[in-house]
């Protein structure tokens, strides 16, 4: 009976990967051979952090439409890019989305990576909730304790899990949602990491909004609970708070990852002349935001190291089976399709030969209006059309203001090499720096 049942089943398998390799409707379509028949070669690549490494090569090796799983496709063409996440409410979210070092070292080179996540952290933190939150940045309490840590592996391994069903249902059943989400506590008894930072922030907008209604400071929640029934932006109290706690989760990483990877690029070799340029031009100017130097070297280091090297998967439904440029068949409906912002970024059609450089010029240099429409257009590391980053504002403020801070007081100079993975979104594990002072 076994033998039987052991038979079946290798019977079935082989079956199963003979039909996806030859027979599928995306068979026609080159990629890796693992990935024609399963999503473990994703997951692998995914969980080792260079994903989008991988795909990058293959999209050079393979051309610009990729198979990248069973069901699954990664365009590199930013035409392909307006088509999945543009106005076409073809392509919507699938399944895929069910799933509920010392600071300073003894030379004097400071690791700027955890402190700027802190610092991104703690800042969205009051953005969002005001002073109410705490009255000392989050993280530097005692029920703060440990959240940016926590915060990086749910991110890291929930988006990893979407990439095999199995894994996705069993992150999704009620004992392992209680088991992630079960509270921690201090050794005072203080609970700590995400239970701390939950039950919080329902005591405000959920129990007591007036502590966020009454503080003279604004705030994003602050804003939302004023909207009264009726007008068209209002939300009830509950999805204010999953809003406003869904945008302290998808913000600081990533935004840590774009202000660490403008500074890494400032601090090299490169990067030193640069500098200087934007300390000249933050001194003629009333706003950071004005400097278009400050802008030319932020657009550049966010295309060169994309904050998000993941692609967010759409699927195929009715109508936009063709509306892919470069698809000369129809997609079947189902079909999984995305295309990779790192992977769009380095696009070599669209950047020039010069795309794996890092060259602050090229936003300074174009010819014409239009074509600086056209950069900027293409630059897609925060998505675009309905479906962008709703925090692209918010997350530019953050970056031009912690960057144009630590120009304007030291001279940076990069120790080593930046140490960091691709996962839902890049993160920095380390990044040594030597800090100047230029201010007497």
């Amino acid at each position: 009976m076994i033998v039987t049942v052991i038979q079946f089943l290798t019977v079935s398998v082989l079956s199963l990967a003979v039909y996806r390799r030859l027979l599928h409707p995306l068979a026609a379509y080159p990629g890796p051979f693992l990935a024609s028949i399963s999503n473990v070669w994703k997951f692998y690549h995914y969980m080792k952090g260079n994903l989008h490494v991988v795909e990058q090569h293959l999209h050079h090796q393979y051309g610009p439409i990729l198979r990248t799983g069973p069901n699954t496709l990664s365009f590199s063409d930013p035409a392909a890019f307006e088509s999945i996440y543009g106005f076409n409410h073809g392509f919507e979210k699938g399944e895929f989305y069910a799933f509920a070092r010392d600071a300073t070292t003894g030379d004097g080179v400071v690791d700027i990576a955890k402190p700027i996540h802190a610092l991104t952290f703690n800042t969205l933190a009051e953005m969002i909730y005001g002073p109410a939150l705490s009255s000392e940045p989050w993280t530097e309490t005692a029920r703060g304790a440990g959240i940016l840590e926590v915060f990086r592996a749910l991110s890291k391994v929930s988006w990893g899990c979407s990439y095999i069903p199995f894994l996705s249902w069993l992150m999704s059943t009620g004992p392992m949602i209680r088991m992630t989400r079960k509270p921690t506590f201090s050794a005072a008894g203080l609970p700590t990491g995400i239970a701390a930072l939950v039950s919080r922030t329902q005591l405000l907008l959920l129990d007591e909004p007036n502590m966020v209604l009454t503080a003279n400071q604004p705030s994003i929640a602050k804003n939302m609970l004023t909207l009264e029934k009726g007008v068209s932006r209002y939300n009830d109290s509950d999805t204010v708070w999953r809003e406003c706690f869904n945008l302290l989760f998808a913000g600081p990483g990533s935004t840590a990852a774009a202000v660490t990877g403008v500074l890494e690029r400032l601090g090299s070799e490169e990067g030193k002349e640069w500098q200087q340029k934007i300390r000249d031009e933050l001194g003629q100017v009333n706003n950071h935001s004005d400097s278009e130097v400050l802008s030319a070297v932020i657009r550049e280091s966010l295309r060169f190291s994309a904050p998000f090297p993941t692609a967010f998967p759409r699927k195929v439904h009715l109508g936009a089976e063709k509306a892919i440029p470069g698809v000369n068949r129809p997609l079947p409906l189902g079909t999984l399709v995305s295309a990779n912002s790192w992977i769009v970024s380095h696009d070599e059609r669209t950047w020039g030969r010069d795309a794996g450089s890092w060259k602050p010029e090229r936003w300074l240099h174009t010819e014409d209006y239009a074509g600086k429409r056209s950069m900027d257009d293409n630059l897609l590391v925060f998505s675009k059309g309905p479906r962008g980053c709703i925090g692209k504002d918010i997350a530019m403020t953050i970056v031009t203001e912690a960057v144009a801070g630590v120009v304007a007081k030291w001279r940076i100079e990069k120790v080593g090499e930046m140490e960091s993975g691709g996962w839902l979104e890049m993160q920095i594990g380390w990044c040594g720096m030597h800090f100047t002072s230029i201010i007497a």
